[in-house]
């Protein structure tokens, strides 16, 4: 991801992760912040809480509706962070770079192969969702391409029909969401957030 640091990806979950798993205490928070750029800060505090976003709520779907539909540009994204509930704010640069971000991370998760029968797994649905996403807007700045993970390339729109047409990975992914969305819940973490437009 030419341009932006690997201490993100290196330092992703040290405020937490999906499960309510925080590597590092919230005491240490002060800590790390001298230890990371400021905007290396910025991503690794918001790091959990756009991940939980992603898979539990309707950002995704909401930023398709304004963005791409509705034609408006993106100036803010406020939300709680995972470890301590805080309020965080974001600005539009800083939340398309995070988004990219994340799109690495998900390579972590993809099968390793038959793309089309492994469609209905929630983190590979997320992934091309995100990419898919990502691409329309325009805002794809990291070189992620398909073809180079699975040998020839698939075709990601056929891969995301494949998924908007059958049950089972509506189902799985359905779950996934009600699975975060208790994670959450059990640690008094919000999953609300506001997108703001210029």
């Amino acid at each position: 991801y030419k341009g932006h640091s690997p201490m993100v990806l290196l330092l992703h979950s040290i405020m937490g992760v999906g499960t309510n798993v925080f590597p590092m205490d919230a005491t240490k928070i002060p800590a790390l912040q001298k230890l990371v750029s400021t905007e290396d800060f910025k991503h690794i505090e918001v790091f959990p809480s756009v991940l939980r976003l992603l898979v539990a709520g309707d950002m995704l779907e909401e930023l398709r509706a304004q963005v791409l539909k509705g034609g408006r540009k993106l100036s803010q994204i406020t939300m709680r962070r995972v470890i301590d509930n805080k309020e965080v704010k974001i600005d539009a640069e800083t939340f398309w770079v995070h988004l990219n971000y994340h799109l690495i991370h998900w390579v972590d998760f993809l099968p390793v192969a038959d793309w089309p029968l492994r469609i209905s797994e929630p983190l590979f649905q997320g992934f091309l969702e995100l990419r898919d996403f990502l691409e329309a807007a325009n805002q794809l700045r990291a070189t992620v391409n398909l073809g180079s993970m699975c040998g020839a390339a698939p075709s990601q729109e056929a891969l995301l029909a494949t998924a908007r047409k059958s049950a089972w990975p509506r189902v799985k992914k359905s779950m996934q969401q009600k699975s975060i969305r208790k994670f959450s819940a059990a640690i008094g973490h919000s999953l609300e957030y506001s997108l703001q437009y210029c």
